[in-house]
């Protein structure tokens, strides 16, 4: 996939309007620039590619940055955290179970981690006294949204 078919896919998966796709390219230049994902080189001919682990990953970190974290810090979550955000995709994608991504402080460090939405929603009501943060990201969703773009857009060439 180029550079275009990612930001098209993320533009109607997220419902950018136009007028802010701007905003949607400069968040998308400062993960890459946090190392998320490459880039192409400028002025070589060199254009990227990216697959479709690249464009999850930037689903996972837009997400993120959606919460207010900064670009470095979502990226650099999502790398080391990627595994929880892909067993929550691969649950959903095979309708095994609706799953969101938790992203935890727990005894001073962040962590991530695929869990059920009904389960993790009724245990909002009784919260755990050791969680100090708790963000529940709707990854699965959005990730099978920008996937079925790009899958589209793809049949259709």
């Amino acid at each position: 996939m180029g550079y275009g078919q990612i930001e098209d896919a993320l533009v109607a998966a997220m419902t950018i309007p136009e007028a802010d796709r701007m905003k949607l390219r400069s968040r998308i230049q400062h993960l890459q620039n946090a190392g998320l994902v490459k880039r192409g080189s400028k002025g070589r001919g060199h254009r990227a590619t990216y697959g479709e682990e690249d464009l999850l990953k930037l689903c996972g970190s837009l997400a993120l940055v959606n919460a207010q974290w900064p670009a470095k810090a979502a990226a650099a979550f999502v790398i080391a955290h990627w595994s929880a955000f892909e067993d929550s995709l691969a649950s959903s994608l095979n309708d095994a179970e609706d799953r969101i991504v938790a992203v935890l402080e727990m005894d001073g460090e962040i962590i991530a981690r695929s869990v059920d939405r009904q389960a993790w929603l009724a245990r909002a009501l009784d919260p755990t006294p050791d969680v100090i943060f708790e963000l529940r990201l709707e990854f699965p969703n959005l990730a099978k949204k920008v996937l079925a773009s790009v899958r589209s857009s793809n049949d259709n060439d």
